[in-house]
């Protein structure tokens, strides 16, 4: 279910629909407050979609 949340994220971002997203991340995080995971959400909204697309590359290459 995890990879569903972050999928929809991307997929917000990509399309500008960033008030959704932000929506998305704050519903993830009300889920699981204390779960460090959930916060991960929110650092794919903050962070610049070049960053994610090069870390998902490296992590993709390294396995």
């Amino acid at each position: 279910m995890k990879n569903i949340f972050m999928e929809s994220m991307l997929d917000l971002r990509c399309t500008d629909r960033n008030w959704e997203a932000l929506k998305t991340a704050f519903i993830c995080l009300q889920l699981h407050p204390c779960d460090p995971y959930y916060y991960k959400q929110l650092a794919y909204f903050l962070a610049p979609l070049v960053l994610i697309r090069y870390y998902r590359s490296r992590k993709a290459n390294a396995r």
